[in-house]
């Protein structure tokens, strides 16, 4: 049975990481929960849920953290396609095969080349719905701050992805910056900026990430890439409609209706994990000049991908050169 559970393992890492820590993750929220959410309140929400667009719109239930589970129940619900999303491109990853077995066998990027880079994409999705379950569940000032940092998360890739695709990084230098962007963006938002100045550096970093992805490119490149193109366009003004809801929905705002059911900023959860989504897919749809990195080990060695290209290097013994 371990046996059997391993190969499984092996057979889909990205997707198995990602089930592993999200599981981790909601299960410590939950002890959480159970505690009673500790820890100071973010806001003023549970006084007046209207007084800011901070509160979300959404009525909250009780009158202080702890009171309930879910202090914003369908703004907290919504957030499982954060993990929908991850876990739809750790399959992808896996399996080669969607969005089609084609795609993935004629087009050349260090996504469909390195399962490191899908995997990373994958878990920030999932973790940032579990940052903003977090926020939108306990309204409290370090589940506000773990909403951001999981934002963050996704950001930090989408800014340093492209020097990987234009060679300007590595593999390992890759895997270096994102750990330090990452924990310098992690002590901004815990000691040093507002919720406010922390939104406005997340906003910056996503323009500026695909501000570098539409424009910096030249005619080559699109001549080779528009179906990419294509999905990476599509995906900006999609996410730019899911802004207008979010905005919209805000409270006090022009959609926002606290006690209903339907909440435009559980509709902001869905569009904006469509868009990650869409994020990906353009990234394996470009074709582009693979680097290769010598003598590099990592787990996804083990997966079928990695198995195949073992077997056509087999007599140089270089399957680290395609890791």
């Amino acid at each position: 049975m371990m046996a059997s559970l391993q190969n499984k393992i092996l057979q889909w890492p990205a997707l198995s990481i990602c089930l592993g820590v999200t599981s981790v993750a909601f299960f410590i929220v939950f002890l959480i929960a159970a505690a009673g959410w500790p820890g100071p309140v973010t806001s003023n929400c549970y006084e007046d849920y209207l007084v800011t667009a901070d509160c979300f719109c959404e009525r909250l239930r009780g009158e202080k953290p702890g009171d309930a589970w879910f202090a914003q129940p369908m703004n907290t619900i919504s957030n499982l396609w954060f993990v929908v999303s991850g876990l739809l491109i750790a399959y992808s990853a896996d399996s080669r095969r969607f969005p089609s077995k084609e795609t993935w066998e004629t087009k050349t990027n260090p996504i469909t080349q390195d399962k490191l880079y899908s995997t990373m994409f994958a878990l920030a999705s999932c973790l940032l719905g579990v940052g903003s379950t977090c926020l939108h569940a306990s309204f409290t000032k370090w589940g506000r701050q773990v909403d951001m940092i999981a934002m963050y998360l996704i950001a930090g890739f989408s800014l340093l992805y492209p020097l990987v695709k234009n060679k300007t990084l590595t593999r390992k230098q890759f895997i270096i910056s994102y750990c330090a962007v990452s924990a310098a963006l992690m002590y901004w938002t815990v000691v040093i900026g507002t919720p406010e100045q922390t939104r406005r550096v997340f906003t910056a970093l996503i323009v500026a990430a695909w501000s570098i992805e539409i424009f910096n490119v030249d005619e080559e490149y699109l001549n080779h890439n528009k179906l990419a193109r294509k999905i990476l366009l599509s995906t900006v003004a999609f996410f730019l409609g899911a802004v207008i809801t979010w905005k919209t929905s805000e409270s006090a705002g022009p959609l926002c209706f606290p006690d209903s059911l339907w909440q435009g900023h559980s509709l902001w959860h869905l569009q904006s994990a469509v868009a990650i989504a869409g994020q990906y897919f353009y990234y394996v749809a470009e074709d582009l000049p693979v680097v290769e990195h010598k003598n590099v080990k990592f787990v996804f060695e083990s997966t079928p991908h990695a198995e195949s290209i073992a077997d056509s290097s087999s007599e140089s013994g270089s399957v680290s050169e395609h890791s």
